[in-house]
């Protein structure tokens, strides 16, 4: 009967169903990370092995509160915020003391019938990897002080033979060889000091109004040798774009090394565009930021 027929669909449906979650729960409880969804009230739905691992929480987290669950402070605020907002965030916190972890997590709201109805979080242990970044900077800093001193040895002495009167120009030409060599040397040594220095964090940087436009355009003139060698194009854009809060120092820096890769890469006529272009950033205060772009021709 119709009745019959209605009935059976419906268990069907159910399996299917218990099947799908059943799945779905398999692969979270599988997962190295930790995932966490909460309801609307903040309260526990769904918490998964490694969330409880890593937060040292109990075995039963659902229908707990969110505190409850994870004991941290801006862990509990990005979730409500999540949340109540629906926001997603993105964000690292350090659990500890003993033993100490780092922990990067992302937090996204999900939607529910047209409306926010609650977040999922999901945690991974970076612990190892900042252990290993920080000897990596510190291996990086080390090794470019050690050869340093070496290097500047070698182009001054190197200075001084290409002063001399050198009968022989092929060893003429070979000093110069190696003054050429131990400048560029020195440059990439400088290069990498300056690099561990931003990452450890010791370089503080002064934001001040800036034209970057006009940063652009000057740094262009500047490469304009090279660039008339190479027989390429350039040229700035401006889409809404004017004065900008930043480093000029940090902003020089990252645009002439954008600038130089891209350099030898394109063919001639290029061309090599610098493009600055207004968007919107809810993070900032005025609710704008300036997208910086260097775009070629070339094969990257």
């Amino acid at each position: 009967s119709e009745l019959r027929r209605r009935a059976e669909q419906a268990e069907q449906r159910l399996q299917q169903s218990d099947g799908q979650r059943i799945l779905l729960e398999t692969v979270i409880a599988a997962m190295g990370e930790g995932v966490l969804v909460v309801g609307r009230t903040g309260r526990v739905l769904l918490a998964n092995p490694r969330l409880r691992e890593l937060f040292a929480a109990p075995a039963a987290l659902e229908g707990r509160s969110l505190l409850e669950a994870v004991r941290h402070a801006e862990v509990v605020d990005a979730i409500e915020s999540a949340v109540s907002e629906g926001v997603a965030q993105v964000r690292e916190v350090t659990l500890g003391p003993v033993p100490e972890r780092q922990l990067r997590f992302s937090v996204a709201p999900f939607p529910s019938r047209d409306e926010r109805d609650g977040a999922v979080a999901v945690f991974r242990d970076v612990t190892e990897v900042r252990r290993i970044e920080a000897v990596r900077r510190d291996f990086v800093a080390n090794a470019s002080h050690e050869l340093k001193t070496p290097l500047t040895a070698i182009r001054g002495f190197a200075e001084r033979l290409a002063d001399a009167e050198l009968p022989d120009a092929n060893a003429k030409h070979a000093v110069e060889a190696i003054v050429g060599n131990a400048k560029r040397l020195g440059a990439l040594v400088e290069d990498l000091l300056e690099l561990s220095r931003i990452e450890s964090g010791s370089v503080p940087l002064r934001p001040e109004p800036i034209a970057a436009g006009e940063v652009a355009q000057r740094l262009l003139r500047e490469l304009d040798p090279r660039l008339r060698t190479g027989e390429l194009e350039s040229d700035v854009e401006l889409d809404g774009a004017g004065r900008v809060i930043a480093d000029r120092s940090a902003l020089e820096h990252v645009l002439a090394n954008l600038l130089d890769n891209a350099i030898p890469e394109t063919p001639a006529p290029g061309p090599i565009t610098v493009t600055l272009r207004l968007q919107p950033e809810p993070r900032f205060s005025d609710g704008r930021c300036v997208e910086i772009t260097v775009s070629d021709t070339g094969r990257g």
